[in-house]
């Protein structure tokens, strides 16, 4: 099996992928063909597994900037991750939630970690907060409206038919007022009869 990790964080590429190959053995989808990950940090959610794909995204901690978390911003559990793996591993097979089991899914994720011997993923370098100076403020004020634009760009392309749909509806709308707007312009039967 041919492994491609796209690597969009700051954690270690290595680590990840000796989890997920030991994961695919595990679950008997390490032959043949080529299987894509993306690793990426979450607006919510832990992964994603494409039904009848071999294609997941796998989603690793971003805690940076709490000091409370300062110790979770280097490490996660790799129980948890190996668990999320398994699970995505089954929508990969077509499994749906209602198909899956979450005990079986923990027993086989602690399983894979024994035997690795894995029990903790470290980060490399965790990115840090900007500086509270005026600059650091402007960098993630610029950085912010980038990621704005960039997500409002996203948006108007997957929503292109939506976009159409409600420009149709409001082409609609508009022809209708104006045809209210005509008749409440045009004299009145009663209002001819009486020029006449």
């Amino acid at each position: 099996m041919k492994l491609v990790i796209e690597n969009e964080t700051d954690w270690p590429t290595g680590e990840f992928r000796k989890l997920f190959l030991a994961c695919a053995k595990h679950e008997g989808m390490d032959h043949g063909g080529t299987y894509r990950v993306l690793l990426y940090y979450p607006r919510g959610g832990s992964g994603w597994g494409y039904y009848n794909r071999r294609e997941m995204k796998i989603a690793l901690p971003n805690w940076v900037g709490f000091p409370e978390d300062r110790e979770r911003a280097t490490s996660c559990c790799a129980i948890d991750r190996a668990r999320t793996i398994i699970h995505e591993m089954g929508h990969n097979r077509g499994l749906r939630h209602k198909d899956m089991n979450g005990a079986a899914e923990q027993a086989a994720a602690v399983e894979v970690c024994d035997a690795l011997g894995l029990n903790v993923l470290y980060r490399s370098k965790p990115k840090l907060k900007r500086s509270a100076t005026a600059a650091g403020r402007e960098g993630i004020a610029r950085d912010k409206l980038a990621e704005i634009e960039l997500k409002l760009v996203d948006l108007d392309v997957q929503h292109k038919r939506a976009v159409a749909r409600w420009t149709k509806k409001l082409r609609k709308a508009k022809a209708s007022v104006r045809r209210y707007d005509r008749l409440a312009a045009a004299p009145k039967q009663s209002d001819r009869d009486h020029r006449s």
